[in-house]
């Protein structure tokens, strides 16, 4: 149908967007002509008239019975049979890949997320960028994208400054240091020892910098002059940071092209480049104070602080350089960094700055920001020493959805059991997170996210579960699936099914369009109560009429097909049993 619209009003399919009709109106589709007539320039009424007249006097595809326009909209009455035949050959032609499309074929897009910082265990506060960056990947890549994960790690700076000195001051009382200790748990114990020490000395003295503090800038500032002793200590953190990282990726099925965190500009000698760089072609300037700045004149924000008056280097420097390096490799089209809303003030300094260091034809830059997460413990603190480690979280969900299991006496044998109690513990943190918009601050909630009657991963995954047991029921009594039979959709549970299928590939485009995973969440939620909905009122193995029960079959084999695709879009897994 948007091909077919296309055609006439010479606009390209991808802006014609079919929605459901309001209540009221007996129709299966409708197209608003408003977006048309402002392109055209040509009053809506009159588009939607012109249209249905072409459409009715010849135009008409045999799948649609007739349209007929009214104030402006155009409604479409389909043939529900010839429709739902050619959803479910696509689907069934499509299968892994159905939805794929080429709308970003020759382009690429960076996907800067996790960023986790090294020498620290990685929080819950983590599972956001990790999980919504991983798939906005998968979403990109369905549409013909080169979507590159890149994960830029947090290696530099003040605070492994005052990590190093806390370690050179401390050491001998942190037992995780010893040989075979869990060296990641000691420099976390340092972190907090050294930060609540610096909150009592400024607390103490309001008026004068801490003492630790600037013992920690010190130290840095070695670090960043290549002291041997400060190095070794940073890679042994930084090697360490990577094994404790992984094992928590490799739980999430999290994968990255680049893991590239700030030190690598550094090493390469790109920093001083940069800077010279920018001061050179005018982009930065020397501010009374000796800083180096970006200054931002067309907004009211303040300049971009690009290297202190000590000549150390800031966050965002190492930002601007890996921004200047991943266009010179990738030459994107667009950037996003998935970071916390938090952040939206440093990104619109980021951002401008970036405008002027390519005058204005660099990528698309797009802040993907997402609300906070907590926990009914209340909020957590690195500094304060109240965090709730990632790994921790993701084990306890698979540790109560196994209780799950046990409770529910399914015949499971040990190793099955502890797969799927795998999948569904991961799916169940993965989806309360993305079910949402990513905007929303959550309060993390494991009786919601396990639950089997709401919307939940494991409310998704026992549906599409569902659908293999009715398939395998089938294969058991003999009934094989006649691809080729023609179908007759008989019931409005089967009708509603079909065409929240056919959504399925606007969905995708949709849900990259405004980088929200959450909307390919609702979409799978809608199917899978539509398809509750058609099990409980429909017999499948026990229907007598060979079509319908054939129809139901080829449908519930689509459900199957869809649903994992797109749980897959979202990262988790879809076990065949639970």
């Amino acid at each position: 149908m948007q091909n077919l619209i296309a055609g006439l009003t010479q606009v390209e399919p991808e802006s014609i967007q079919l929605s459901d009709p309001p209540k009221e109106i007996a129709a299966d589709y409708a197209l608003a002509c408003h977006p048309l007539a402002k392109s055209l320039r040509i009053n809506p009424v009159e588009i939607a008239n012109s249209i249905a007249d072409q459409i009715n006097l010849g135009l008409r595809p045999d799948l649609i019975e007739r349209v007929s326009a009214q104030d402006g909209f155009i409604n479409f009455f389909i043939d529900n049979n010839l429709y739902g035949e050619k959803v479910l050959q696509e689907i069934e032609t499509g299968r892994d890949s159905y939805g794929a499309q080429n709308i970003g074929e020759g382009k690429k897009v960076v996907i800067d997320c996790s960023a986790p910082n090294i020498a620290k265990y990685m929080s819950v506060g983590h599972l956001r960028s990790t999980v919504i960056g991983e798939s906005l990947h998968r979403i990109y890549q369905t549409l013909g994208y080169t979507a590159i994960r890149d994960n830029h790690l947090g290696d530099w700076g003040t605070q492994f400054g005052m990590l190093g000195y806390a370690y050179e001051k401390w050491r001998d009382e942190i037992p995780e240091f010893e040989e075979g200790g869990d060296s990641i748990k000691g420099f976390y114990k340092l972190y907090v020892r050294i930060h609540e020490e610096v909150e009592q000395e400024e607390e103490e003295h309001p008026d004068n910098e801490s003492s630790l503090r600037k013992a920690g800038k010190g130290w840095f500032q070695r670090l960043e002059n290549g002291d041997p002793a400060a190095r070794r200590l940073f890679n042994w953190a930084w090697g360490a940071s990577i094994k404790e990282f992984q094992r928590v990726y490799d739980l999430l099925g999290v994968e990255f092209e680049y893991t590239l965190g700030e030190s690598f500009y550094v090493d390469q000698g790109m920093i001083p480049n940069v800077v010279n760089a920018l001061k050179q072609n005018g982009v930065a300037k020397t501010d009374e104070k000796g800083a180096v700045v970006i200054p931002i004149e067309e907004t009211k924000l303040k300049p971009l602080i690009i290297q202190k008056s000590d000549g150390t280097s800031l966050y965002a420097t190492r930002e601007i350089a890996a921004l200047v390096c991943r266009i010179a490799w990738f030459n994107p089209a667009s950037i996003l960094y998935v970071v916390g809303a938090d952040q939206k003030g440093y990104f619109q300094q980021v951002f401008a700055a970036a405008n002027k260091i390519t005058a204005g034809k660099g990528p698309d830059l797009k802040h993907i920001y997402f609300g906070m997460v907590s926990l009914p413990e209340g909020k957590m603190s690195t500094r304060r020493g109240r965090l709730v480690f990632l790994e921790d979280m993701l084990n306890e969900g698979v540790s109560r959805a196994k209780q799950r299991i046990q409770e529910t006496n399914r015949n499971f044998s040990e190793t099955e059991m502890v797969e799927v109690a795998r999948q569904v513990g991961i799916g169940a943190a993965i989806y309360f997170d993305l079910g949402q918009s990513r905007e929303r601050d959550i309060l993390f909630n494991w009786d919601h996210a396990l639950s089997l009657e709401s919307n939940s991963a494991p409310y998704i995954q026992y549906t599409n579960a569902r659908t293999h047991s009715i398939l395998e029921r089938a294969e058991e009594k003999g009934i094989t699936i006649d691809f080729d039979q023609k179908v007759v959709f008989s019931l409005p549970e089967e009708q509603m099914l079909i065409k929240q299928l056919a959504k399925f590939p606007d969905t995708i485009r949709r849900a990259q369009d405004i980088n929200q995973p959450s909307v390919i969440a609702e979409h799978l939620l809608s199917v899978a109560t539509l398809f509750n909905q058609f099990y409980q009122k429909t017999n499948v193995i026990n229907e007598q009429d060979p079509v319908k029960r054939n129809t139901r079959l080829r449908l519930i084999t689509a459900v199957s097909q869809v649903m994992k695709r797109g749980l897959y879009l979202l990262g988790i897994e879809a076990p065949n049993r639970m």
